[in-house]
This record gives C-alpha cells, sequence and structure tokens, in this order.
C-alpha cells in the first residue's frame, strides 16, 4: 500500500502528467486511483474495515487525498481543487466497501 500511495505522489509531481479534454474525465480518474486505494486499505486490515476501523481507513484515504493535491498545488502546470478530494474520497469509500465485501466472501467461503 505505502508503493501505491508513493506512485500516487509521484505522478502528482510530474507537471506533465497530461490533461484530458473531456469534461469530467479527470474526475473518473481521480475515482479509479482512490478506488484501488480503498482496495489496498481494506485488503491491509484484512477485509474487516468495520465501525471505527472502516471510519480510520477512510480518514487515512482522503488524508492521503488531500495531501495530494497540496503537493499538486506546488506543481507548475498542476491545479489543486476541492473537487478532486471529492472524487478522491468517494472512490475510497468504494473501494473500501468493495474490498470489504470481497475479502468477507473469501474469507466465509473458506470456512465453507
Amino acid at each position: 500500500m505505502a508503493a501505491y500511495v508513493c506512485l500516487v505522489y509521484a505522478l502528482s509531481l510530474d507537471p506533465g502528467t497530461p490533461k484530458t479534454a473531456t469534461p469530467g474525465l479527470d474526475k473518473v480518474a481521480h475515482l479509479v486511483e482512490y478506488g484501488v486505494l480503498g482496495l489496498l486499505l481494506s485488503r491491509a486490515v484484512g477485509g474487516r474495515a468495520r465501525g471505527v476501523m472502516f471510519a480510520s481507513m477512510l480518514v487515512l484515504g482522503v488524508a492521503v487525498g488531500i495531501a495530494d493535491e497540496v503537493i499538486q498545488s506546488h506543481v507548475p502546470g498542476r491545479q489543486a481543487g476541492a473537487d478532486d478530494v471529492i472524487a478522491d474520497a468517494v472512490g475510497v469509500t468504494v473501494g473500501l466497501l468493495a474490498g470489504t465485501r470481497v475479502w468477507m466472501h473469501e474469507l466465509v467461503r473458506g470456512w465453507v
């Protein structure tokens, strides 16, 4: 998971990252990128992201997104925005929910 976050930040530091001509496509990229992070966070806790653990993983994922936007705000040619943080938060949430279901399904299947 740490390697993935490093990759995300490395991409944020690249001023040459292409901008999309299609409106909203960058939000889809944020959703996918942070959805993967949500899956990895879920996997890090063995799919047991419920209650306080889910909230903690969500806060961690959103904090990574906020830090990503702060980094981008200091890179020439890149822009940071609250709308990107919202897309990141939605992506992390979906990834956590999907990851929890996937890992719990595998756990239950192992018992049967």
